[in-house]
């Protein structure tokens, strides 16, 4: 008998904590407009690299990106966001439009649409940040879901930045995909 009722507490207790391992940074409603808003967390990907400032140590090293997945939605319009906040030498020039790229781990290629920044200097590390915001469709926002995102192209007019994820990265950016997913009912896909 005890058993019987030890299983219904241990099957609650793993689903508790496999809910408690997502991790949302903002879930609010904006009590003018009651437009909804879900970020997760963010996730450092890419390399360690060397910053522009030095101290009598020697160089620092900064994250080469980072990665935001969040969903907004007002009442009639729901939208997934990735923004890529990627750290640059020198200053480049983009344009908005289908400037990034993404490889995911079964080998599609995904093409999305962006939205620019011009970037600016951080004064900690001397390296202009910029930061691309792309609108990410539903059955991309899957894709990703389901699969590893390996590499993040971003297109300038004049140069190419490929940031390589780690297996690490790759993992933690696709846990707070789903993380999102899961606050809005939308991951796991139940039939």
């Amino acid at each position: 008998m005890k058993h019987i009722l030890l299983l219904p507490l241990l099957w609650m207790a793993f689903h508790i904590a496999a809910a408690g391992q997502c991790k949302i940074a903002i879930e609010t409603v904006d009590e003018f407009d009651s437009t909804r808003l879900v970020v997760a967390e963010p996730v450092s990907i890419g390399y360690l690299i060397p910053s522009n400032y030095k101290t009598v140590d020697g160089v620092t090293l900064v994250e080469e990106a980072k990665v935001l997945f969040s969903f907004t939605e007002n009442d009639t319009l729901g939208v997934f966001f990735l923004t890529i906040a990627a750290a640059e030498r020198d200053y480049y020039s983009i344009d908005d439009g289908y400037n990034i790229y993404i490889i995911l781990s079964n080998g599609t290629l995904l093409e999305i649409m962006h939205y620019s920044d011009r970037g600016y200097i951080d004064e900690k590390t001397l390296l202009r940040i910029y930061t691309h915001t792309c609108v990410t469709p539903v059955e991309y926002f899957y894709l990703m879901a389901e699969h590893y995102i390996d590499k993040i192209r971003i297109n300038y007019k004049d140069h190419k930045h490929t940031i390589v994820l780690s297996p690490e990265q790759k993992e933690k950016t696709r846990a707070a995909i789903r993380c999102v997913g899961e606050k809005l009912h939308f991951y796991p896909i139940r039939p």
